[in-house]
């Protein structure tokens, strides 16, 4: 591809990007952005730089992320501008490069695939929320992985190979959802050679040695540190596989119907006679499309394949921490759509003007659809407000919208929020260790220890309650002392 031709490309896709996230730009720091961002020590102390690598206590082992909040730490400490730009310049990257891989695949419409893919309102919740920069980073690395390969494959330089290795790498220390890479490029090589050889699969034999060391770090970091902050709903394997079934059919219908997108979903329903019916279903579509892998099924076998791989470390089939909130979530979607928009694409731009004239004008919709998501990321409030009547047992968003109360000064409408959270939740420590800071504030002491030591209970470790635990009852003993003389 000419140079000029790439770079007009990328302009105009930098440039929706930020037509379309303009209302999210303004947002400030939400939900777990404080743990992540500027309550992490290894983003705010100068020596987190070097630190972040062997820190054992976080909730998931991303390095390479952490190291980009450090670096805009020191550039824009709590002004959120700079992380929000950085988020939408790197998607806009992805998009550019989900094109130059389409492209290298020589797979029809890539162009028209890479706008689907930047405007698409499930990508919302990845782009304009800091904490997610886990995702676009991984993703840009990932891809660049997967164009060294590609340039080893067609021009056979070995240092391509290493390239794309160490790309791979940094994907990892992103985020180990990555770990699908190794597959993902065997499935390549099947789309392009028709078959995967021997030697094929060894050159993949270093790459699989990083995602296995790379997803026992993940589990090991998510079994002793992600899952500390509450309970699974349902521990038991087969009720996890049947969520995993009915998310597998939540999520494609997500890339085609991207309506009602909520930041916390409602719990799937849970049905066994569903989920085997969803699970035959797919079992069956891709029985059916092997056997016409030859051909008019070829493309689509890619596709599902594809999009079930990238989507298989989100279902839960393994105990994750976010399953205590829900089954299913935009930001685990984010790159699984490349595959199924794509085809999309692809099929468009065979049917002529028609076909580029609808894809057109699904990519107006679907960007008039990113920009009004983006609006509620702007403004946190009314995004909580928006989960709460979309899923009102959501006791995340009840508790977080009480702290944007607390935040404008709000305190009995706070203490209504925290209360309703811990009525949904009644272990989650932190709402517990707010409602005692709540009652605390208001002069209620004994309501406040008593809330502060149900913070303690729960979690021990929880340093700042025991402090605030002991001035409610030295407080309270100074009141009692007085008591008499009056």
């Amino acid at each position: 591809m000419p140079a000029s031709l790439a770079l007009r490309g990328f302009g105009l896709l930098l440039l929706l990007a930020l037509a379309i996230y303009l209302p999210a730009l303004r947002g400030p720091f939400f939900w777990d952005d404080d743990e992540l961002v500027y309550q992490n020590q290894d983003v705010v102390s100068p020596a987190g730089v070097m630190h972040v690598w062997w820190n054992t206590a976080a909730s998931e082992y991303t390095p390479l992320a952490t190291v980009s909040y450090w670096f805009e730490w020191g550039l824009w400490k709590r002004a959120t501008l700079g992380y929000h730009l950085d988020n939408v310049l790197l998607h806009a990257v992805n998009a550019f490069l989900v094109w130059l891989v389409l492209l290298r695949l020589k797979i029809p419409g890539a162009f028209l695939a890479a706008v689907l893919f930047l405007v698409h309102p499930v990508c919302v919740e990845s782009v304009a929320w800091i904490s997610e920069r886990r995702n676009v980073l991984s993703m840009a690395f990932y891809l660049l992985a997967i164009l060294g390969y590609l340039r080893f494959q067609t021009e056979g330089r070995n240092r391509d190979y290493w390239l794309a290795l160490a790309l791979f790498g940094a994907a990892l220390l992103s985020k180990a959802t990555v770990v699908i890479l190794p597959v993902t490029l065997l499935l390549i090589v099947w789309w392009v050679n028709g078959r995967v050889g021997r030697k094929d699969v060894l050159r993949m034999a270093p790459l699989f040695g990083l995602s296995l060391v790379a997803g026992a770090l993940r589990i090991w970091f998510e079994f002793q540190r992600g899952m500390n902050a509450g309970t699974l709903p349902d521990s038991s394997f087969a009720g996890r596989a049947v969520a995993a079934s009915q998310a597998v059919w939540f999520y494609l219908g997500e890339v085609f119907w991207p309506v009602h997108l909520s930041l916390i979903y409602p719990r799937l329903a849970g049905s066994p006679i569903l989920a085997a019916i969803g699970a035959a279903g797919l079992a069956a579509a891709l029985l059916v499309l092997f056997s016409k892998r030859s051909g008019w099924g070829r493309p689509y076998l890619l596709a599902l394949c594809y999009f079930l791989l990238a989507i298989g470390p989100a279902l839960g089939l393994l105990k994750m921490a976010y399953l205590q909130h829900a089954d299913v979530s935009d930001h685990f979607a984010y790159m699984a759509l490349i595959a199924p928009l794509a085809l999309v694409a692809a099929g468009a731009s065979r049917w002529g003007s028609t076909g580029r004239t609808l894809l057109a004008a699904a990519c107006l919709v679907f960007a008039g659809l990113t920009l009004q998501r983006s609006w509620f990321f702007g403004h946190p409030e009314e995004l909580w407000r928006l989960t709460i009547r979309q899923n009102p047992p959501a006791w995340t968003a009840h508790e977080h919208l009480a702290i944007a109360r607390y935040e404008r000064a709000d305190i009995p409408g706070a203490i209504d929020g925290f209360q309703r959270s811990l009525e949904l939740h009644p272990s989650n420590f932190r709402a517990w260790f707010n409602l005692g800071t709540m009652r605390h504030l208001q002069g209620r002491y004994p309501e406040a220890a008593a809330a502060y030591a149900q913070a303690l209970a729960l979690n021990p470790a929880l340093v700042q309650a025991r402090e605030r635990l002991e001035a409610c009852r030295r407080t309270m003993e100074i009141v009692k002392q007085r008591q008499p003389e009056r």
